[in-house]
């Protein structure tokens, strides 16, 4: 069986590395898979299995000329004249969007694809799009957020009660696009990670299974604390070490204020916190509290930074079923999270 994996990123955020890690076990299971992507990163490591990007098939203009939408779109997604934000959507990304698909239906068909797996793929395709694919070839979308049921990522609230959503717009008509869509598709299967996520399906849409993220036990397992410590670069001065990770430690919905109040509340306690994830001059400044250990790019860093804990913070206002929470299990250290999203599917209340 051949199946065309479809992601934004090749590597770099969870969704990716979650999406590269099933088409890793599927190529050793034997099937053929291919992977097609717009947004290079994370590890340069060449692939056990073909990869495309499709923005380096389009030149230097046509990057540039995409890039300038998506920022235009930015703004105008914003504006409290809802008739704008829609034109914006609909003149700006529009045809972004039918590019990439006819890119992939290409690839589809010149690879003799049995079927097409989507993974994240808000800022490379629409509903729309894929509706129309779908009545060519069996689809598979997997949620990795809350896009493919309301057109959105993530919808929370902030400091004060505000509510938010990932991306910012005010474009909340996006909730009913995606049912719209789904009743003119073809075959389409949704997959979640998380029994939370699975409950955001849009009602009367797609089938949804729940199937979680698979890690590899092979790259995350228990290493001594004390040669995890040394690889580190953290003393073994008998403090409690809490480790809080994310990809991006300023985004709000990672919620790293919650760290930033116990770094307060605990500041005459043998407490340290180790933050690992992108972090800039400014943000660190204001945290002089914690020890910033950079990004970690390979498993191996990863394992360590784990090991090297005695628990790992994840306090998320909302979130679906972070790598991290798991990762740090399997590296025997205990993980502490919020009571929000996917989150409880890991760390059990209490």
């Amino acid at each position: 069986m051949r199946i065309l994996h479809v992601s934004e990123y090749r590597l770099g955020n969870g969704a990716a590395v979650a999406a590269h890690r099933l088409m890793v076990a599927l190529a050793e299971r034997g099937l053929q898979v291919e992977k097609i992507y717009i947004y290079p990163g994370g590890d340069k490591t060449a692939s056990a299995f073909p990869e495309n990007c499709i923005e380096e098939d389009g030149g230097a203009f046509q990057k540039l000329r995409d890039r300038v939408r998506f920022r235009l779109h930015e703004r105008l997604s914003m504006s409290r004249f809802p008739p704008l934000a829609e034109w914006s959507a609909r003149r700006l990304l529009s045809p972004f969007y039918r590019k990439n698909a006819r890119a992939i239906q290409h690839d589809a068909i010149q690879g003799g694809f049995d079927a097409i797996h989507f993974h994240n793929v808000s800022l490379m395709l629409g509903h729309e799009d894929i509706a129309r694919l779908s009545r060519e070839f069996p689809i598979v979308w997997s949620m990795h957020d809350c896009h493919a049921a309301h057109g959105y990522a993530y919808r929370y609230a902030i400091d004060g009660g505000a509510v938010r959503t990932d991306p910012p717009t005010r474009l909340l008509r996006s909730i009913r696009t995606p049912r719209r869509w789904y009743r003119r598709a073809g075959t389409i299967a949704l997959v979640s990670p998380s029994c939370w996520l699975a409950e955001e399906a849009p009602l009367h849409g797609p089938p949804v299974s729940v199937i979680p993220y698979g890690v590899p036990g092979g790259d995350f397992f228990p290493i001594a604390q004390a040669e995890a410590r040394a690889a580190m670069g953290i003393p073994a001065d008998g403090r409690l070490k809490v480790l809080a990770i994310a990809g991006d430690l300023r985004h709000p919905r990672k919620n790293f204020a919650v760290v930033a109040d116990c770094m307060k509340s605990l500041r005459n306690e043998p407490v340290d916190f180790l933050c690992l994830g992108n972090a800039d001059e400014e943000f660190r400044r204001a945290h002089p509290g914690a020890t910033f250990l950079g990004f970690a790019s390979t498993s191996q860093r990863l394992r360590q930074a784990y090991s090297a804990a005695d628990v790992t913070v994840v306090p998320s206002l909302i979130d679906n079923l972070p790598n991290t929470a798991i990762e740090s299990l399997l590296c025997g250290t205990p993980v502490a999270g919020s009571n929000a999203g996917g989150i409880p599917n890991i760390v059990s209340p209490g």
